[in-house]
């Protein structure tokens, strides 16, 4: 049998998860980000990708200033 979480419970470890993955994240430069992210078999280059999260950054940025 299998131990059932309960869902208050999987919710707030997963927010725990995300809130670490994303600070981690946000610590590192745009291409130490990509080259985490990077995969040479799918998707785009390092440096596209650098490119889209410095974008992403700036429109994050903006949205705060707002």
């Amino acid at each position: 049998m299998t131990d059932v979480i309960p869902r208050e419970d999987a919710m707030r470890a997963a927010g725990r998860v995300l809130a670490q993955a994303l600070a981690r994240i946000s610590s590192m430069t745009p291409e130490e980000a990509a080259d985490a992210a990077y995969d040479p078999l799918v998707g785009p280059s390092r440096e596209e990708l650098a490119a889209k999260i410095r974008a992403l950054r700036t429109q994050n940025r903006a949205t705060r200033a707002a």
